[in-house]
């Protein structure tokens, strides 16, 4: 009942790509604090959803073909 649907939209800057990640953040509450290795300051990761999409054959005879999602992994960033 507390669904949301969505889209996102951008141009394409190279039409031959045929692979996307697309990172959703929000859709999780979790976050933790570590420190970074680098500067020693601390900073906040969260919980965020990652998607791979396949968009198979050639640009210009795809049409509106759906992307097919390969891979779906919850990532702390």
């Amino acid at each position: 009942e507390n669904a949301k649907d969505g889209i996102a939209v951008w141009p394409a800057a190279n039409p031959e790509v045929n692979e996307i990640s697309l990172f959703v953040a929000g859709i999780s509450g979790e976050s933790t604090r570590v420190k970074d290795p680098k500067t020693g300051n601390d900073v906040i990761l969260r919980k965020t959803l990652e998607r791979d999409y396949l968009i198979p054959g050639d640009s210009t005879a795809r049409g509106g073909q759906p992307a097919q999602l390969q891979n779906e992994t919850w990532v702390m960033r």
